[in-house]
């Protein structure tokens, strides 16, 4: 049986390793070892959707919208009340131009969390320029 301590130090080890090289600009290296921490049997929900929402980010601002979708889509289906997976996802879908799919992901952001202003802006933006001009202006 494995010792649930140093499973979660090794996480919490691949984790801070993973974010070191995302900040580095090392992409792959930070991918591979959120991947690592998904392949470590029972792990706990929250570092499964740290990781995929750390990998569908690093996709989502390397512009590979399809990807950044599979992740952070997963993120959410874990952790559905984490406001920020929401907006990302709405972003990943702004940038695919699936515009009701980013207005609902970007709506529930501002929902469970109505205090973060890049919320509201993404969803003015989103709702102005590609939908209806005056409902953007309301956000």
């Amino acid at each position: 049986m494995r010792d649930p301590k140093s499973m979660k130090d090794k996480v919490q080890e691949l984790l801070e390793i993973a974010d070191l090289e995302n900040k580095s600009g090392n992409y792959k290296k930070a991918i591979a070892c959120y991947l690592q921490i998904l392949e470590i049997p029972d792990i706990d929900d929250k570092a499964k959707h740290l990781s995929y929402w750390g990998v569908g980010e690093i996709y989502l601002n390397n512009k590979k919208y399809d990807n950044a979708e599979y992740y952070l889509s997963k993120a959410i289906d874990l952790a559905p009340q984490e406001s920020y997976y929401q907006y990302l996802l709405g972003c990943a879908y702004t940038y695919k131009n699936q515009i009701e799919k980013a207005v609902e992901h970007v709506e529930r952001a501002v929902k469970i969390d109505g205090s973060i202003e890049i919320y509201w802006g993404q969803l003015g933006w989103v709702v102005g320029y590609n939908k209806n001009f005056d409902n953007g202006v309301k956000y």
